[in-house]
């Protein structure tokens, strides 16, 4: 009996320690859970904070940017840069099917046999200005579609002619004065005063201070000689800080990737001098190194190339080769736009980074040129049809969005150059926009008799201008 109430006891014993245990245990669990939730509530703060940090570390940055840019055009004895409104302040033409909108009239005459220097004529259809920039008998062209013509805050625009670079207030038309540019001079993309550029046949880079048309030697590059950017076709990064150049060495030839704002050379790579190089450029992020081979094909010397911008993984992009830009898609990737004149491929997208290929045949044009001056409006180039052909588009300016998404079937039409060819002339239009799109500049003698006897040799630089509110 003893046993039995010993026994008794006993299990009354482990019964209560074991709820005491699941007690205890549920308590502790409990206290757990808090201090789950206590940390998910710490880390979920630090998080916070840490994207705070990380959001004002990124407007400091922002800040100093613009500090040293206007540090430097004091520097250089430059005006301020002048910040514009983002590009979602401005109106651009509606966006259109490009296989169904109606072009209007093929190779259109003249919209008026008198034309007078800085007289406006609205185009038929976009409801665009058009104004003759060029004076009566006075040769200003635009030089190349994607050399850009419009200074960093779109206010000048550059011309060539036969006494120098010609300088025109993009706001009234009106030429101001002439300056000594070198060779396919580069308008700056921070310093609206500042050009940048090579004079043909020397080893020398210059910077010139376009209001008052002085010029000094940046770098002499000893030992190479006859330097190009780019072949004539390059352009420099966004921020100004890297060009490609090319050049002779000891009888080879070379492309050197310059840093301009550390002054050095960051890398050189021999190419093969026998190919036929029709031009290089650095990419606008600066990050990749771009290189145009003729002819077409996938060989070596063939086709789309590029490089890292420290000449590593040399590799092949694209096969075609035609009239093309470098400029910058709508996720910010440096892309290759071109006009590959096929039936078959009428437009091409090449992103540089993976080689990724975008072909359409939606926009029916045989031959134009591709311009991505509008820096401060990525995510689109502009197009000038310069073939006359028989259907479809001609003389047209549109722009195409660089996106995946409509494969070229969504254009903007700007406007007519009525650029048609003259043959023994320089007459494609070669349209260049301004910074953010809004206007750009071309060539064309307008259809127009009296133009081909006013200016012998080269069509006249316009302006063609979509109407702000």
């Amino acid at each position: 009996m003893k046993k039995l109430i010993l026994l008794t006891i006993v299990l009354l014993s482990i019964t209560s320690y074991s709820q005491t245990l699941q007690e205890r245990v549920s308590e502790l669990e409990t206290k757990t859970i808090r201090m789950d939730n206590d940390y998910s509530l710490l880390w979920n703060l630090v998080n916070q904070r840490l994207k705070v940090q990380d959001e004002t570390l990124d407007l400091f940055s922002k800040k100093i940017d613009s500090l040293e840019a206007k540090l430097d055009a004091h520097e250089n004895g430059s005006p301020d840069p002048e910040p514009e409104p983002p590009t979602n302040d401005f109106s651009y033409p509606d966006q259109v099917n490009a296989s169904s909108y109606n072009w209007g009239t093929l190779n259109p005459p003249a919209p008026s046999s008198n034309l007078g220097y800085l007289q406006e004529i609205p185009d038929e259809k976009t409801g665009a200005v058009i104004r003759r920039l060029a004076p009566d008998n006075t040769i200003f062209t635009v030089k190349y579609a994607k050399n850009t013509a419009y200074n960093s805050n779109g206010k000048l625009i550059k011309a060539s002619s036969a006494n120098g670079t010609a300088i025109i207030d993009a706001e009234s038309g009106d030429f101001l004065y002439y300056v000594q540019a070198p060779n396919f001079g580069n308008w700056s993309n921070t310093n609206p005063d500042l050009m940048y550029g090579i004079t043909n046949g020397t080893n020398q880079w210059k910077e010139l201070k376009v209001s008052t048309n002085t010029t000094k030697v940046i770098r002499t590059f000893t030992g190479y000689s006859n330097l190009s950017i780019g072949e004539g076709e390059g352009r420099i990064s966004l921020d100004d800080k890297y060009v490609v150049l090319i050049g002779y060495k000891s009888s080879k030839k070379y492309l050197i990737v310059y840093n301009i704002k550390d002054d050095v050379i960051e890398g050189e790579q021999e190419i093969n001098a026998s190919g036929d190089l029709d031009w290089a450029t650095i990419t606008p992020s600066g990050e990749y190194v771009v290189l145009s081979w003729r002819p077409e094909g996938t060989s070596e010397t063939q086709g789309l190339k590029a490089y890292n911008r420290d000449f590593s993984n040399y590799r092949h992009l694209y096969w075609i080769t035609a009239h093309a830009d470098i400029g910058t898609d709508f996720e910010g990737n440096d892309v290759y736009l071109s006009v590959p004149g096929q039936s078959s491929i009428t437009m091409a997208m090449v992103r540089i980074h993976d080689g990724l290929v975008v072909e359409s045949n939606k926009i029916k044009i045989s031959c134009g040129h591709i311009s991505t001056a509008n820096t401060k409006r990525p995510g689109y180039a502009y197009v000038s049809e310069s073939c006359s052909p028989s259907s479809g588009i001609s003389t047209d300016v549109f722009t195409v969005k660089l996106d995946y998404q409509f494969n070229f079937e969504k254009v903007e039409p700007f406007g007519k150059t009525y650029a048609i060819g003259v043959s023994g002339t320089t007459s494609s239009p070669m349209f260049c926009p301004n910074r953010t799109g809004t206007e750009g500049v071309f060539n064309s003698y307008m259809n127009n008799d009296r133009y081909k006897s006013m200016y012998s040799g080269y069509a006249p630089i316009h302006q063609l201008k979509i109407p702000q509110d």
